[in-house]
């Protein structure tokens, strides 16, 4: 029994001597691994591609052209975006020089350039390595009029996947766009303010509310024309706002009217931004917009310089009646409401906030 029990414990001691030394390895590779990089064959020669934003319109004053640099991996500084000449000239000659005012960001001086309507223009760009390219001759359309802009209330109720139920509330902002007689592409995209009251329970420091900017609301691209639709006017969903404990929300339309040929360029980004299931989920390219190289007309670039008529709305909604409303206390006599809801204003910057009741 003696003898047994000494080969059991024998066995015992190699059995953990054996565990010990396969976790003391695994840790040492992963030590050295996190202490040695790992080369993994990466080409340095890939050059990055250039990426263009930027549009003109006939609303700005200041119109902004944006250079950057997409890498395979992702990282790396904008080394093909600064220190360009960058210019948008008219069809009737008319030119602006835009200025670098950051790195990779230029802009016209304001007033330089009004974009019109009917009107053609096009980009030029010319690297610090003397790279040039050129956009497609793009013309900015008429304008689409919103006439009308309600909300809706939305209540959700559902389980968790523990099976714990939940509700959620929000509001659908809808619109109404008028017809026309020829076809017409829009992009909606939106910005709002929240009038957001605040209780001081100490010694009131500033006053009850301000108006907090939240921009954007939602990274949504809402598309949509008139392509087979009759009548005077059309409604488009806008954008869904979660409700919140704010009381009054001015939501900020704007509708950006332009051609078929960049509605379908933002189709293509729309479809790109919206994969659900990962980065490498089916379709996965990039977006080739109406930029081209000159000197090289091989080289891929991305992005894509738009024309758009822009017509605004402001549409105000209230959380009068929304389960749940409620003011929230502050418990620092010092704290203003513009620290708990930076970066906010106690007075709107323009001056139809009666359209809030």
């Amino acid at each position: 029994m003696h003898q047994q029990y000494l080969s059991f414990l024998s066995m015992m001691t190699r059995s953990a001597l054996k565990l010990f030394w396969s976790q003391f390895l695994l840790l040492a590779m992963l030590l050295a691994g996190c202490v040695d990089p790992i080369d993994l064959g990466t080409n340095p020669d890939i050059r990055g591609q250039l990426v263009v934003e930027g549009w003109v319109n006939d609303v700005d004053s200041i119109h902004v052209i944006k250079l950057r640099t997409s890498t395979a991996n992702g990282v790396g500084s904008n080394t093909l975006g600064v220190g360009a000449q960058v210019r948008i000239t008219a069809e009737d000659g008319e030119t602006a020089l835009l200025q670098e005012v950051f790195p990779g960001s230029y802009e016209t001086l304001p007033g330089e350039l009004m974009g019109r309507a009917g009107a053609s223009y096009q980009l030029q760009v010319i690297l610090a390595n003397e790279q040039q390219y050129v956009s497609d001759l793009v013309t900015l359309p008429e304008p689409v009029h919103m006439s009308n802009t309600t909300d809706e209330f939305i209540e959700s109720r559902g389980t968790t996947d523990n099976g714990t139920p939940f509700v959620n509330y929000s509001h659908n902002i809808i619109t109404e766009l008028e017809n026309t007689e020829t076809q017409h592409f829009v992009r909606l995209q939106t910005i709002g303010w929240a009038r957001s009251r605040v209780d001081y329970d100490l010694i009131p420091a500033g006053p009850l509310e301000c108006w907090a900017l939240r921009n954007p609301i939602d990274r949504d691209v809402v598309l949509t024309s008139n392509v087979g639709i009759a009548g005077a006017s059309y409604s488009s969903p806008v954008v869904n706002i979660p409700a919140d404990f704010r009381a009054d929300y001015i939501v900020e339309i704007f509708a950006d009217a332009m051609s078929l040929e960049a509605f379908a360029y933002w189709e293509q980004a729309r479809v790109q931004l919206a994969r659900g299931g990962g980065v490498f989920d089916p379709p996965f390219a990039p977006v080739v917009g109406n930029i081209r190289n000159v000197n090289d007309p091989n080289e891929i670039v991305l992005g894509y310089f738009h024309a758009y008529a822009q017509t605004m709305t402001r549409y105000c909604y209230s959380r009068t009646g929304v389960p749940g409303r409620y003011e929230i206390p502050i418990f620092m006599d010092l704290t203003l409401c513009t620290d708990f809801y930076a970066p906010a204003v106690f007075e709107l910057p323009f001056d139809d906030a009666a359209i809030c009741p």
